[in-house]
């Protein structure tokens, strides 16, 4: 296959996958009007039967996305090849703990939990890292993943006035598309 028809349907899928990251909790809150986002975490989503095969397979494709994207982006962005597999491993960790999330939704509550609260850790310690080490080089240009991932930590903080982790999610979930989007737009303008 030519690398011009592969590097087009990697866009399309990239962009497909934040435009997914926008739309299934909008889709899913429409289809769950009693969902109350300050009372149940973004995983209700994946219990209930109107909603969770949908939740289920958005949460897989934007797994496999994230990781297709942030992969491409050490590979242009990270200057450093020494640093290349180290940054790669923890994003493959981050989006195979997304995928699991995926797979053990709430009703197997602990593993779910383990997997969810493993993705929030490390996806924010990837890109913290990766803003460190592309600041090595470019520090202004590192200096927006360090920001980002400052925020995806406090991020954690709404956990304090809320009973259930909806609002942080939503707050991570949008600092996480803000981040690949980011990325992938600078990208785009990279490559013509």
């Amino acid at each position: 296959m030519d690398s011009t028809i592969i590097k087009l349907i990697r866009r399309i899928y990239i962009f497909g996958c934040i435009a997914i990251g926008v739309i299934s909790p909008i889709v899913c809150y429409f289809l769950l009007p009693e969902f109350n986002i300050k009372q149940h975490p973004l995983s209700y989503f994946g219990i209930v039967e109107r909603t969770n095969l949908f939740w289920q397979i958005s949460l897989i494709l934007i797994s496999i996305g994230l990781y297709v994207n942030g992969s491409r982006r050490i590979d242009e962005l990270i200057k450093r090849k020494k640093y290349h597999l180290p940054i790669k491993i923890l994003l493959f960790i981050a989006c195979s703990c997304l995928f699991l999330t995926a797979i053990f939704t709430l009703k197997y509550n602990y593993w779910h939990h383990l997997f969810a609260i493993s993705f929030f850790l490390v996806y924010n310690f990837f890109v913290f890292i990766f803003g460190l080490v592309r600041s090595l080089t470019y520090v202004r240009r590192g200096l927006f993943s360090v920001l980002i991932g400052c925020s995806m930590l406090f991020s954690s903080i709404l956990l304090l006035p809320f009973p259930s982790y909806g609002i942080a999610e939503i707050t991570f979930t949008s600092l996480v598309i803000l981040w690949n989007t980011t990325l992938f737009v600078k990208s785009l303008k990279l490559m013509g």
